[in-house]
C-alpha cells in the first residue's frame, strides 16, 4: 500500500515542480544596502537551507556586498518576505528601510495574530499564499494598503547603509594572538556587547521587543538624521560583564616577542578606549604603568627610569621613549669601527711627505678620533704609500 502511494507522491512531485513544498526563484528579494555598492557581484544559488520562519526549504542566495564586506545570504524564503514587505537578508523593509516592529506601530498595523506561529497553521498559511500567487492573485499583505504618515517619512533611510555589511570582528585580535596584521580579512576591533547586539531573525520579522525598533521608537522626536548616527555609535550602554573583560585584558597585557613597541602601545590604546566608550576611562598614569609593566626583559632599565621619574610620564611619550631606546640598544649592540692599517698608513701622522699644514690638520683630526675612542698609532710610512697619500692629499684637498 505504502509502495502504491509513494508511485503516486512521486507521480505528483514530477508533474508539480511545487508540489514538494520547496520554493523555486532566479533572484532574492533584497534591499539595496544588502545587495552592496559592486555593480559586478556574483552569485551562488542553492536549494539547500530553510526558512528560519516557516522553516520550509526554499532557494538560498549568497555574495559578497563588497571588496571588504562579508558574505551575505538570503535568510528568509520569499513568501515570509513578501507577507512583511522585508528583505530577504537584514528583515527590514523595502521601501523605509526600518525595522518591521516600527512600521507595525507607525503605519497602526497589527501583524501578529495575521501570520500564525504553528508549524502546521504556519505551512499551511506559507502554502495558500504561494498557491495565490502562482494563480496571479495579490498577496493579503497590510503593508501594500497603508500610506506612510510623517513619522515614517521622519525615520526612514534615504540612502543605502554599507557599512553593515563589513567584515566580522578578529576572535584572534580579541585574545591578541592575530599575526596577519593588515592582511587579515576580519575587523580589529573591540567588541561592545549591549542590547543593540542581542538581535534575532524572529524578533526583528515579527515585530517583538526588537531593541533597534525600540531605540528608533524611543527617539522619534528627534531628526531622521541625528537619529540613525545615534544608531551607528550608540552599539551598548554600560555592560558589567564587558568592563570587566575589558579591564582584565588591559591588567594583564603583555609585550609579545615579536610584537613591536607601536604594535603593542596600539593594543594598549584600544583597550583604553573600548572602557572610556563604556564609561569607564582609564587614568593616563595607570594606563602607563599597565602599559610600563608589560614590556619584555630588554626594557627593564627604561621600567626603572619611568618608574623612579618624580613627574609622571604622559602615554603619548612612551612611544618616543621605547624608540629611544631600540635605537640606542641597537648601536650598543653593533660592532664599533676601527682605523684599518691602510687608513693608518696612508694618513699617517709626522709622515715626512705630507706637508706641514696638512700635518696640522692630520694632528687635530687623530685628536678628535681619539676623543671618540679611536687609537690611531703614527707611523711613518715609506715607498710607494707615501707617494699616493701625497697625491690623494692634493686631489681630495685634506
Amino acid at each position: 500500500m505504502f509502495g502504491v502511494l509513494g508511485q503516486l507522491m512521486a507521480h505528483r512531485i514530477s508533474k508539480d515542480v511545487e508540489a514538494d513544498g520547496r520554493e523555486r526563484s532566479d533572484f532574492p528579494i533584497v534591499c539595496e544596502s544588502c545587495l552592496g555598492d559592486n555593480p559586478y557581484i556574483g552569485m551562488t544559488k542553492a536549494n539547500s537551507d530553510m526558512c528560519k520562519i516557516c522553516t520550509r526549504p526554499f532557494t538560498v542566495f549568497r555574495w559578497r556586498p563588497g571588496r571588504d564586506a562579508r558574505y551575505k545570504k538570503s535568510e528568509i524564503c520569499q513568501t515570509c518576505s513578501k507577507l512583511k514587505n522585508a528583505c530577504q537578508v537584514c528583515i527590514l523593509d523595502l521601501d523605509f528601510g526600518l525595522p518591521v516592529q516600527v512600521c507595525d506601530t507607525a503605519l497602526s498595523i497589527n501583524s501578529n495574530d495575521a501570520i500564525p506561529k504553528s508549524d502546521v497553521n504556519r505551512e499551511y498559511f506559507a502554502e495558500e499564499h504561494d498557491r495565490r500567487a502562482r494563480a496571479g492573485l495579490d498577496y493579503e499583505s497590510s503593508y501594500g494598503k497603508a500610506q506612510p504618515n510623517d513619522t515614517i517619512m521622519k525615520l526612514k533611510r534615504t540612502t543605502p547603509y554599507y557599512k553593515r555589511n563589513q567584515a566580522r570582528i578578529c576572535s584572534f585580535f580579541i585574545r591578541g594572538e592575530c599575526k596577519r596584521g593588515a592582511e587579515c580579512a576580519y575587523r580589529h576591533e573591540m567588541p561592545v556587547n549591549g542590547e543593540l547586539s542581542q538581535q534575532n531573525i524572529k524578533d526583528r520579522y515579527y515585530g517583538v521587543n526588537d531593541p533597534v525598533a525600540l531605540k528608533l521608537l524611543n527617539r522619534a522626536g528627534t531628526t531622521s538624521r541625528d537619529l540613525w548616527l545615534s544608531l551607528e555609535k550608540a552599539y551598548a550602554p554600560h555592560s558589567t560583564s564587558r568592563e570587566y573583560t575589558l579591564k582584565t585584558q588591559l591588567l594583564r597585557i603583555e609585550m609579545h616577542g615579536d610584537e613591536t613597541p607601536d604594535a603593542y602601545l596600539n593594543r594598549a590604546q584600544e583597550y583604553a578606549d573600548a572602557l572610556a566608550a563604556i564609561g569607564e576611562p582609564v587614568k593616563d598614569k595607570d594606563l602607563v604603568m599597565l602599559a610600563v609593566s608589560g614590556l619584555r626583559e630588554e626594557y627593564n632599565g627604561l621600567k626603572t627610569t619611568i618608574t623612579a621619574r618624580q613627574s609622571p610620564t604622559a602615554f603619548s611619550e612612551l612611544h618616543s621613549l621605547l624608540s629611544d631606546h631600540d635605537y640606542m640598544l641597537g648601536k650598543t649592540r653593533s660592532p664599533a669601527p676601527s682605523i684599518t692599517p691602510s687608513f693608518t698608513a696612508n694618513y699617517a701622522v709626522g709622515s715626512s711627505s705630507i706637508p706641514e699644514p696638512r700635518q696640522a690638520q692630520l694632528s687635530e683630526l687623530a685628536a678628535q678620533l681619539s676623543a671618540l675612542g679611536f687609537q690611531v698609532s703614527p707611523i711613518a710610512p715609506s715607498g710607494p704609500q707615501a707617494f699616493y697619500a701625497h697625491i690623494c692629499i692634493q686631489f681630495f684637498g685634506l
